[in-house]
């Protein structure tokens, strides 16, 4: 944020909270809330801004990952909130539209170890964990780029 305002651009952050706003407002960013799931606040929010990065998560804590149930709000902004993004972009005229992006696996004998996404990608579907965006099936099924 620090260096997109040292280059001169505006940054208004989506926030949570009281002390979130406090961090924004102290990087020389501009807090506001909105309804990340609400398609018009959100294009109200978009208004006529030249880029918007969807940075927004709700990753359970650890000890509840396991928990398919704990990943509903994350997987909500994800694919709901994406696509209301994507729509607002395109109704106001922002050029650009950047998204985070995230790839779990998990090694073969179910350790935690690190494993490129190459190799991952190779194993077969039981080894993989795909969680992350509609263009992605679910882990009994996933859906890899060709190319790798």
């Amino acid at each position: 944020m620090s260096r997109l305002i040292s280059e001169g651009h505006q940054v208004i952050c989506a926030s949570r909270s009281d002390s979130a706003d406090r961090i924004i407002a102290d990087l020389g960013g501009t807090p506001t809330r909105v309804d990340l799931f609400d398609a018009g606040a959100l294009r109200q929010a978009v208004g006529d801004a030249e880029a918007v990065l969807h940075l927004a998560t709700a990753i359970p804590p650890s000890a509840e990952m396991g928990d398919l149930s704990t990943w509903v709000t994350n997987d909500r902004l994800r694919e709901e909130t994406t696509a209301h993004l994507a729509d607002a972009v395109a109704a106001n005229g922002a050029r650009s539209l950047l998204l985070q992006s995230y790839f779990g696996v998990r090694a073969p004998d179910g350790g935690h170890r690190r494993m490129s996404v190459r190799r991952a990608c190779r194993r077969s579907h039981a080894d993989i964990v795909t969680r992350t965006s509609p263009c992605c099936s679910s882990s009994e099924n996933p859906v890899l780029p060709d190319a790798l």
